[in-house]
């Protein structure tokens, strides 16, 4: 009797309903499935737009590479102050010095109808944050001056040398002119307790314990303080307190006031409120502004002190 050979079984068939506009036959195979699109999802009919096709092509540039001495250079305008009669202003200009291989910054003083500027400090150092006393008299800066932070200097604008406002271990910065062109608020951290000098040994208790650019914060916190500018021998005045950090501090229209953005509660470190305050230039008790229910920053007074 002749044997004859078992046919192979011939795969079955699935039929899968459409979807949209996609209808798939699926063949089921022991090694692997084969998928059929229909005509219409491979030409949709989709088109360019006419944007893209019409694109024109990138201009051909001219001249002469930059390179790294090109850096050199350079010479870069910032934070600029507007004098309070409106005639000129004060700027920082910021260049890098080849031989030390540091950035250097002078105050210069630009006419606003034109004129030829005036540079107002050396440039041996990084001077910055120009800011005009409301009469016009004075201008404070901010300069690293033989001091590892920088401190507020405030320079004579008919002429003469500038003079050391502040002279503390952590620095000054983001400060303001009182309306009386003679007090100046401004912000610098203050130590936490000193831990043991002995020890090698850094106790983390905060949860914001380090920032680029800052490393460790070592605990402290920053504060309020204003200093009399034409005092013979100026003696900063700590205004706020507290485990808590203050800033952007402006003085009211009437000098009796100090407004400052700050989060004063209790867990702070770990919320993204920022509150509106004030606090007596004199010194005393804060007064909330806001409801402690958002970011708030950037304080400006109005005219009239209202």
């Amino acid at each position: 009797m002749a044997k004859t050979k078992d046919k192979p079984a011939k795969p079955a068939k699935k039929s899968v309903k459409a979807k949209g506009k996609i209808a798939v036959n699926a063949v089921e195979t022991t090694s692997a499935a084969t998928l059929h699109a229909s005509p219409e999802a491979l030409d949709p009919g989709w088109a360019l737009s006419p944007v893209v096709t019409s694109t024109p092509s990138p201009p051909e540039l001219k001249g002469i590479p930059i390179t790294i001495e090109d850096l050199y250079e350079f010479q870069l305008a910032g934070d600029p102050n507007v004098s309070p009669d409106g005639r000129q202003v004060a700027v920082s200009v910021t260049t890098i010095d080849r031989d030390s291989n540091e950035y250097r910054a002078a105050i210069w003083r630009f006419p606003l109808d034109g004129g030829a500027p005036v540079r107002l400090t050396s440039g041996r150092w990084a001077d910055g944050s120009p800011r005009w006393s409301p009469d016009g008299e004075w201008l404070a800066f901010t300069s690293k001056r033989e001091t590892t932070s920088a401190q507020i200097w405030i320079l004579p604008t008919g002429g003469g040398e500038a003079r050391q406002l502040t002279n503390l271990d952590n620095g000054a910065s983001d400060f303001d002119w009182a309306p009386d062109s003679r007090r100046v608020v401004f912000t610098s951290q203050v130590d936490a307790a000193k831990a043991d000098p002995e020890s090698d040994v850094r106790v983390i208790t905060s949860a914001r314990y380090k920032f680029d650019g800052q490393g460790f914060l070592d605990d402290k916190m920053r504060h309020l303080w204003t200093v009399d500018a034409l005092a013979e021998t100026p003696e900063p005045v700590q205004l706020t307190s507290g485990p808590f950090n203050h800033g952007s501090p402006r003085w009211s229209p009437t000098g009796r006031e100090i407004a400052f953005v700050a989060n004063r509660d209790q867990d702070w470190e770990m919320s993204s409120v920022s509150d509106l305050w004030t606090i007596p230039a004199s010194g005393g008790e804060p007064r909330r502004l806001t409801d402690g229910k958002g970011s708030f920053g950037s304080p400006a007074w109005s005219p009239d002190g209202t």
